[in-house]
């Protein structure tokens, strides 16, 4: 996921991260912000991670305010609103 995430990382964000903008950095192939992994704005990566933590065992299919909690705690994308996550969730449900 990794290097799929690396690939359609948006010109913005790397230029942020060369320039160490506040908030920004990289540790190995990984882009930060605010210690939180960066997700590129990738439907297919947005969708493995809310079904990741939405549908694991350990969650044990926590609902909405649960897997927005999971999922903000390690993970960051500009669309990660309350309205996009919903509509993962739902696209994925249904």
């Amino acid at each position: 996921m990794i290097e799929e995430a690396e690939e359609f990382t948006e010109e913005e964000v790397q230029g942020a991260v060369e320039r160490s903008e506040e908030g920004w950095k990289r540790e190995r192939k990984v882009i930060l912000w605010k210690e939180r992994i960066y997700i590129p704005d990738l439907a297919t990566l947005h969708e493995e991670i809310v079904t990741r933590h939405h549908d694991s065992e350990l969650a044990g299919h926590p609902g909405y305010t649960k897997t927005h909690e999971l999922i903000t705690r390690n993970y960051w994308w500009p669309t990660i609103t309350n309205g996009h996550l919903l509509f993962v969730m739902g696209a994925l449900i249904l």
